[in-house]
């Protein structure tokens, strides 16, 4: 069943039967999907704000993966002109395309490390992603880092899954799972199966603006140390205070790793 979820005041996750359906849900808004490197700043964003909502859904894009006829040579697209023009009547699983016209750079998934599982180290050196995040290597440095952490550093995590030796030439659009499915990177599916699109998208908060529950976090550890405070003046008072101030924020952290 078709259905617009709603997570917060800044953005909300389309839901749809079809990655057809969905995108003709954000012409209607006046959107259009949003990049798979912006569906990784949006969680990153949303993640250092309290927020974890979008790694429970996976986000489909506009970026796409073309696949070379009977090889495993493929393209990444960062933003494809034939996925955001997709007809609205458009129901098969990939868009026929011409393969050689095509002007990103090639890889091969016989060479590198493509449909199985990657260490923390392989991540950051894998083309796939590196291309998918458009070479930004510190967001994806970052993106990693909170994967690894959400999944208590596992051994393996954040595939990167390709076509391999289709019929023809082909192009589907390449989408990010939920942590559930450890953060793969999948341009493997079906344009006629479900969608799930970002719109709009998660803002930076101030403090002003900060969720209440974190305010309240912030003074519940506070008044945890605050029987320490009896020593002011009996220690260097400034550095007191400035290593008060870095023990609340390693406490935020270790909660924000739970």
């Amino acid at each position: 069943m078709e259905a617009v979820a709603r997570q917060n005041m800044d953005y909300e996750v389309i839901k749809a039967a079809s990655y057809v359906q969905g995108v003709a849900k954000l012409r209607k808004a006046g959107e259009q999907p949003k990049t798979f490197k912006e569906n990784i700043q949006a969680r990153v964003v949303a993640y250092e704000n309290g927020d974890r909502q979008l790694f429970e859904t996976w986000l489909d894009s506009c970026t796409a993966v073309a696949n070379k006829a009977h090889s495993t040579k493929f393209k990444v697209v960062p933003q494809s002109t034939n996925l955001l023009n997709i007809p609205a009547h458009f129901n098969k699983s990939f868009l026929p395309v011409d393969y050689d016209i095509i002007q990103e750079v090639e890889l091969d998934s016989s060479e590198m490390k493509y449909n199985q599982g990657l260490t923390k180290g392989e991540v950051l050196d894998h083309p796939g992603w590196l291309l998918a995040v458009e070479a930004d290597a510190p967001l994806l440095k970052t993106y990693r880092d909170i994967v690894f952490t959400e999944l208590r550093n596992p051994k393996t995590a954040m595939r990167f899954y390709v076509r391999q030796n289709p019929d023809q030439d082909e192009l589907r659009a390449l989408f990010v799972f939920n942590l559930g499915y450890d953060s793969y990177a999948y341009g493997n599916n079906s344009l006629n199966n479900g969608g799930s699109f970002l719109r709009g998208s998660p803002v930076v908060r101030s403090a002003a603006g900060a969720a209440p529950e974190k305010q309240a976090l912030e003074q519940k550890v506070a008044k945890i140390l605050s029987p320490f405070d009896k020593y002011v003046g009996t220690v260097n008072q400034k550095q007191y205070q400035r290593e008060k101030q870095e023990v609340v924020q390693e406490l935020l952290e270790l909660y924000k790793g739970r």
